[in-house]
């Protein structure tokens, strides 16, 4: 068994569509709106037994301050490796051995991966290893929970939200042009500004826009006297992205809180055309935190993330000893701070 980067593209998506823990983000379209928009170098990496692809890892080449990093991903929900079920345990150790002589030749200071559930051993094993269980992905499975589970069971306030909405004629109209996709970036920007979180340039969402295939990628608005806010998501097998929302701060802060309307027109439109599940995005591990329980209200059920940093220079390995003793010390003090303090302050502590 034996690594190599990406040769084959054709290979690579066809075997994206057959593994079954594949998400968009493992497909070569959101490969290209990553290098486009932010110049990152791609080291996407394919794990093979005698000839054929076992398993595959995204991932490019980005950097610090002075630190150069493998990060699978970058800019995404999502990432790692994934393999043919046969080879799930065994395809792991020959990923590892070849990153670690990858970054030595690439003067790489550490490899970051985003594993879906618990960091692998291979990874473990490595001196130095960071790992951050700080967030993971709020999920709702349609088959378990359909729609009429989640009305029933969604707070009442929310569906007196839903029903206002419907009432005084609101609708969300699926976006066609650039222009509304303009509209829609002025809400997520000024919405981002709001939370005080870093927005995404424009040149993103064009790249996803011109990238994307038109069925694969959709962005909606809340239109009625006013838009209220929009989202956009991916399609990707038996799941919908709900990734990027954007929200009229000055108008849904009175009457018309907009979130659950969205959500609950997400749901709907995604139960209608089949798809089992809707992914609702990153979310902090926190069960109080106002955003796992925004999201819980919609059927989510909570999938846990552990995110590997791995370094193989002094700096990276200085960085990893400093950084965890950050983290205990936060872990001490986080209860006692308000909500929105502890989520700036998480987002700086976990960038890198």
């Amino acid at each position: 068994m034996y690594v190599e980067e990406l040769r084959n593209e054709e290979e690579w998506q066809d075997f994206v569509q057959t593994i079954p823990t594949a998400t968009f983000y493992h497909t070569l379209e959101w490969k290209r709106v990553i290098q486009r928009t932010f110049g990152f170098v791609p080291a996407y990496l394919t794990v093979r037994d005698q000839g054929r692809i076992v398993g595959v890892c995204p991932g490019f080449i980005t950097a610090v301050g002075r630190l150069r990093i493998y990060a699978s991903l970058p800019n995404s929900d999502y990432g790692g490796p994934i393999f043919n079920s046969d080879y799930l345990m065994e395809g792991i150790r020959p990923l590892r051995d070849f990153l670690r002589g990858y970054c030595v030749d690439k003067e790489i200071s550490y490899v970051k991966i985003c594993f879906q559930g618990n960091v692998p051993g291979p990874f473990l094993e490595m001196p130095f290893t960071f790992i951050d269980r700080g967030k993971g992905i709020a999920e709702t499975d349609l088959k378990a929970t359909p729609s009429e589970v989640v009305w029933q069971e969604m707070k009442g306030g929310a569906r007196q939200k839903i029903r206002r909405f419907e009432r005084e004629g609101f609708k969300v109209e699926e976006v066609s042009s650039s222009s509304g996709l303009k509209e829609f970036y002025s809400l997520y920007h000024d919405n981002m500004m709001h939370v005080r979180a870093p927005a995404y340039p424009y040149r993103f969402f064009q790249n996803m826009w011109n990238v994307i295939p038109s069925d694969e990628f959709h962005v909606w608005l809340v239109d009625g006297k006013s838009v209220l806010g929009g989202a956009a998501c991916f399609v990707f097998g038996k799941t919908v992205y709900l990734v990027y929302i954007g929200i009229n701060r000055e108008l849904s802060l009175t009457r018309h809180p907009v979130m659950p309307y969205l959500c609950w027109n997400f749901i709907k439109w995604a139960e209608e055309r089949g798809f089992r599940y809707v992914s609702m995005g990153s979310t902090p591990s926190d069960p109080t935190h106002f955003y796992y329980d925004q999201k819980s209200q919609f059927g989510a059920k909570f999938l846990r993330q552990e995110t590997a940093s791995v370094p193989f220079s002094c700096d990276a390995r200085a960085l990893m000893l400093m950084r965890g003793k950050a983290v205990s010390a936060w872990r001490i003090v986080r209860g006692f701070l308000p909500t929105n303090v502890k989520t700036s302050l998480e987002r700086r502590l976990f960038l890198l």
